[in-house]
């Protein structure tokens, strides 16, 4: 049984052919070698295309392109308030601190920030805290008290003297000073 070919492409068939014979003779080896390179690699490129991997890749890229652009947006804006580069000069500060760091360093930071730490621990034991929210607090009274008052007299600070919890407080606060000055010898 012959195969028919329509009469149209018959001749384009013709065509294509008289092309062919008329373009083969001008080619060189090297031209010939070089379109087959170029054919095998193209046949390789469509062969790796056509991997699974590389299909499932190209239908997640209209999503991932998406969030590449919120992304871009998103540093753009960082750049342009200037937290980007705050953000690179403060790694590069850390990194620098990082190799300029010795062991030694390193030993003396962590030992200086246990003798915090045991600082802070003692002063919670011994209700420094509390303490020193009481005095803040006493401040504050005696703060206001005082701007509504007048200024005393000499006899009015002298009969202020008599006073019990007076000469408590004046002895505490001596004892204090006394205390405090051997401590800052030491």
């Amino acid at each position: 049984m012959a195969l028919t070919v329509p009469k149209q492409e018959q001749q384009a068939i013709e065509k294509i052919q008289s092309f062919t014979e008329s373009v083969m003779p001008s080619f060189t080896g090297d031209m010939v070698q070089d379109i087959a390179e170029k054919a095998v690699k193209g046949i390789e490129l469509a062969d790796e295309i056509l991997q699974p991997e590389t299909l499932e890749l190209l239908r997640v890229l209209p999503e991932v392109s998406k969030n590449l652009e919120r992304t871009l947006s998103e540093f753009k804006k960082l750049e342009e308030s200037g937290a980007l580069s705050t953000l690179f000069d403060l790694a590069q500060l850390v990194s620098s601190a990082k190799d300029a760091m010795t062991s030694h360093m390193v030993f003396d930071l962590a030992e200086k920030a246990f003798a915090g730490v045991e600082l802070a621990d003692s002063f919670v034991q011994k209700g420094t805290f509390d303490l020193a929210n009481q005095a803040l607090a006493a401040f504050e009274q005696a703060k206001k008290e005082n701007e509504l008052k007048k200024s005393i007299t000499k006899l009015q600070l002298w009969k202020q003297l008599n006073h019990p919890e007076t000469l408590k407080s004046i002895s505490f606060f001596l004892t204090f000073l006394q205390k405090f000055s051997k401590e800052m010898k030491n």
